[in-house]
């Protein structure tokens, strides 16, 4: 059990033998069905999740549109980071979008193992620089391109998305209506 993670890690940066056994005995797995909140805005969030197999997204919710801000797959890492950090209520849900299995940690844990372990704060760091690449990249998308850029830079970086995530997702993620994103998609194919 925990094998997709160790191999996760390993090409990251690899965790000594005994490193690998104190980090495993604080992971836990879970599998959840499609369209089951992991996350709740306004809760604390707890856990750092490993997603093994399946989709998540996150999202916010205002005056009761969803905004999509980002999904996650198959060896990745997900969470509401903030509320995780922090210890503050979440403004985002995290959603599976899919039927998902996850590993998860406990924050205290997390924390642990990235004080008392040199390759657990490396692992940590990379993660980070991942999530602040992705974040920087899409902000700028949102900023600088139009509709159609927005949809070709998806569909270089993240074709995988357009075959997973329903299309009302993706258009909110880019943000745009589904009817942009249908007209952006036929100018595009055609």
């Amino acid at each position: 059990m925990f094998q997709s993670l160790k191999n996760y890690f390993d090409k990251q940066h690899q965790l000594s033998s005994d490193e690998w056994d104190v980090f495993k005995k604080h992971l836990s797995q879970k599998q959840l069905d499609k369209k089951t909140i992991i996350t709740f805005e306004g809760k604390i969030e707890k856990f750092l999740y490993f997603i093994v197999k399946g989709g998540v997204r996150k999202y916010y919710l205002k005056n009761g549109k969803e905004y999509s801000i980002d999904f996650r797959f198959e060896n990745q890492f997900v969470s509401s980071y903030t509320s995780l950090l922090t210890q503050t209520p979440s403004r985002q849900f995290v959603e599976t979008i899919e039927k998902t299995t996850l590993y998860k940690i406990e924050f205290n844990a997390l924390i642990t193992m990235f004080n008392e372990s040199i390759a657990g704060a490396t692992l940590g760091r990379l993660n980070a620089e991942e999530l602040f690449i992705d974040k920087e990249l899409r902000e700028a998308s949102l900023m600088l391109d139009n509709p159609d850029e927005r949809y070709l830079n998806l569909l270089k970086n993240k074709k995988e998305w357009l075959q997973r995530v329903p299309q009302h997702y993706i258009a909110s993620y880019l943000n745009m209506t589904p009817e942009t994103l249908s007209r952006v998609r036929k100018r595009i194919n055609s």
